[in-house]
């Protein structure tokens, strides 16, 4: 078999075709994969130092999640609270409302008369006399009478 020569000139050639096409194959790889280093292989330093920031790049990008998260509850929180106190503000209001309009108060007597504006049953009871013409001191005298038996009770 033939033996192929090559010169000085044509083996430098050759080489530096051979580095340049090692060289088109890295870069292809880094437009690839947008990873300036890939592998340990490639430089274990610069390889290790990148994976332990993408590790803590992917920590914090969980942390600010949670914190995300605690943000729509604490505001959640807030909302609840201003409907509650607002709720109780309401309902102050209207109890004032009810204290200071006693004009539109009514209560209901012994024998079933409503009164209004009385502040409590004595007042009612009161008032329910005077309009029937007896006075504070007055006093009444009841009698009745059973119809079937004939027997009066004072």
């Amino acid at each position: 078999m033939a033996e192929v020569t090559l010169s000085k000139a044509v083996r430098n050639t050759l080489l530096n075709l051979q580095s340049t096409a090692e060289a088109m194959g890295k870069t292809q790889e880094r437009l690839a994969t947008g990873l300036r280093v890939n592998s340990a292989l490639d430089n274990p330093t610069n390889y290790f130092t990148a994976q332990s920031l993408n590790a803590r790049s992917s920590d914090l990008g969980n942390l600010l999640d949670s914190v995300s998260n605690a943000i729509q509850t604490v505001q959640a929180a807030d909302n609840g609270i201003k409907a509650i106190t607002k709720l109780v503000e309401t309902a102050q209001s209207t109890a004032r409302q009810a204290l200071q309009d006693k004009s539109n108060t009514s209560i209901t007597t012994a024998t079933g008369a409503a009164v209004t504006g009385a502040t409590d049953k004595a007042t009612a009871e009161a008032t329910t006399l005077a309009a029937a013409g007896f006075a504070a001191n007055d006093t009444i005298e009841v009698v009745s009478t059973n119809a079937t038996t004939g027997v009066s009770s004072t």
